[in-house]
């Protein structure tokens, strides 16, 4: 009963200090709205309160282990896993677009006929370019050297194939 008493003493301050902080809030602006879903979030979590604890998990079970490194080398490779899992989709939809736009610029290339462009995405960054060239044979340089600048990366990373003289300039 002690508990209900303090929930509800914290539930009428809350509500009381949030309902001041709004009548103060200027009119002017999108400051008010964003405020008032800040209050009512914060309000939300104090009602949920007592039904929060009937669920509450006991926390030190559901920690993962890591085998051999210390808890902070886990959790920071966990977090870099996650990071390249959640970067993936970004960066080869990326990869994608940045192979279309490569492609249109290298088709004003003197002595191109036709391009095609596949980007192999690295770990969270470009890794391997293939660009495949029907033309002129005379052209990989100058093509190896436009991709390599549009992509920001090493000169090193594109792989030329042209197709009119069968030669690959890596």
């Amino acid at each position: 009963m002690a508990y209900l008493r303090e929930w509800l003493k914290t539930i009428t301050a809350l509500v009381i200090i949030l309902g001041f902080l709004e009548t103060v809030l200027p009119e002017a602006g999108g400051v008010k709205k964003f405020a008032k879903l800040v209050f009512g979030l914060v309000l939300m979590a104090a009602v949920l309160q007592p039904a929060l604890q009937l669920v509450m998990l006991d926390w030190t079970t559901a920690v993962p282990t890591f085998d051999g490194a210390t808890a902070e080398e886990g959790w920071l490779k966990t977090a870099e896993r996650l990071q390249v899992t959640g970067a993936a989709p970004l960066l080869a939809a990326a990869g994608q677009s940045a192979a279309v736009h490569l492609q249109t610029i290298l088709l004003a290339v003197e002595g191109v006929e036709s391009v095609e462009v596949q980007i192999a995405p690295g770990r969270d960054q470009i890794g391997e370019v293939t660009v495949a060239v029907q033309g002129d044979g005379r052209a990989g340089s100058r093509v190896k050297k436009i991709a390599a600048h549009y992509l920001q990366i090493p000169e090193e990373q594109v792989t030329v194939v042209i197709d009119a003289g069968r030669e690959a300039v890596e």
